[in-house]
């Protein structure tokens, strides 16, 4: 091989001799984007139980406010 170049994410291999390609390649993940996309998922969990820990609270007030109430009648 006599050059490698890359262009646009593609890398080109020339050789003066014909050869036959054999070669490993390695692939890495944007690992930022998926970071990010795994921070989403985790804001919406929060998101989603802060909302079912606010339900949770305001129907067991509601209970206990009915409970006095039928005590007191």
């Amino acid at each position: 091989m006599q050059n490698a170049r890359t262009y646009e994410g593609t890398t080109h291999i020339d050789s003066p001799d014909e050869i036959k390609p054999e070669f490993e390649v390695e692939s890495y993940i944007k690992v930022q984007s998926e970071h990010e996309k795994l921070q989403a998922q985790i804001d919406e969990i929060k998101e989603l139980l802060s909302t079912t820990k606010t339900s949770a609270m305001l129907i067991d007030n509601l209970e206990k406010d009915v409970m006095k109430e039928v005590e007191n009648l």
